[in-house]
């Protein structure tokens, strides 16, 4: 794959992200996970409960915090929390957090009694992450021999618990923050993508090679900017059709 080809992939990955809604629903299982962006709206449903099949229901966060409860005819009690000014129910059960802040991953459990005196609880773990930040690569070049040349590699960024994935034209390259590889004039890659992620977010950086031991000056950020103003009425439209 091409440098233009990559970065053609990773923006359109970036534009599809875009328009994503900020609410985010999380699935209805027994016990599920769910990874969401810092200042997004949360809507957690342990099971779709039918008004009248039961008595009363309550979120509760971590182990022991009580969060809200209904009990009846649509009464609320909400308990004194973090989330207490962040929160509100649905009657099918449904909580929603609004504005999600790292500092609210934890579990969360739904505890109903059901009509007739059984109890039966569902689990979310929700994890809350902030974007990555953009990364940058810095290259050392060491010549050996000739057209022959050690290049060293490096990912900055300043965050910290992210994926690394590195890409050159020939394909997939190790997964570490650093690589190391020799370039001759028969074999070597013409560009090298990082990019660094966690579970809900990605960016990139591209540096390219004019011979195995020059660097090339970069103009992708201007081609990028000129491929997205083409890029986003076409998707804009297709969305909206």
């Amino acid at each position: 794959m091409s440098p233009r080809h990559w970065e053609c992939f990773l923006t359109l990955q970036l534009l599809l992200c875009l328009f994503l809604e900020t609410s985010v629903q999380a699935p209805s299982d027994s016990a599920s996970e769910l990874n969401v962006i810092a200042g997004h709206n949360v809507s957690l449903s342990g099971t779709t409960l039918v008004p009248g099949n039961y008595t009363s229901f309550t979120w509760i966060y971590a182990t022991d915090q009580k969060i809200i409860e209904w009990y009846g005819s649509n009464e609320t009690k909400s308990f004194e929390s973090e989330l207490r000014d962040r929160v509100h129910l649905d009657d099918q059960g449904t909580l929603f957090i609004n504005k999600v802040q790292k500092k609210d991953s934890s579990t969360y459990t739904l505890q109903v009694l059901w009509v007739g005196g059984e109890e039966q609880e569902w689990t979310i773990q929700l994890q809350v992450h902030d974007c990555v930040s953009q990364p940058t690569i810095r290259v050392e070049v060491e010549r050996k021999e000739k057209s022959t040349c050690r290049v060293k590699l490096l990912c900055e960024t300043q965050d910290q618990h992210v994926k690394y994935t590195w890409f050159g034209n020939s394909g997939p390259l190790p997964q570490d923050k650093a690589l190391e590889i020799t370039h001759t004039p028969e074999k070597y890659s013409k560009f090298y993508t990082c990019q660094v992620s966690n579970p809900v977010s990605s960016k990139n950086d591209t540096t390219n090679f004019i011979s195995p031991c020059t660097l090339a000056h970069s103009c992708g950020a201007h081609w990028s900017a000129a491929w997205l103003l083409i890029t986003v009425p076409v998707v804009l439209s297709f969305l909206l059709a």
